[in-house]
């Protein structure tokens, strides 16, 4: 399993933080799990292959602007 993590600063409004990879939003699956802990971000990957190589972004948004993490 490969875990990674970002943090999110407090943002005015608040901001949504989701993690992506190839323009898609990942949500918790049987192959990843995410999870927060305010203001912690973390994306497992669960049994990781080759197939899983890539980039991933921490992708925050809220009215004023957006932000990503590679």
């Amino acid at each position: 399993n490969f875990t990674i993590s970002c943090i999110e600063v407090e943002s005015l409004p608040p901001a949504k933080t989701v993690w992506m990879q190839n323009g898609k939003i990942i949500n918790t699956t049987s192959k990843y799990i995410v999870s927060e802990n305010n203001p912690n971000y973390k994306l497992t990957i669960i049994n990781v292959t080759k197939k899983d190589e890539g980039t991933y972004y921490c992708y925050s948004e809220n009215p004023l602007g957006e932000r990503e993490l590679e």
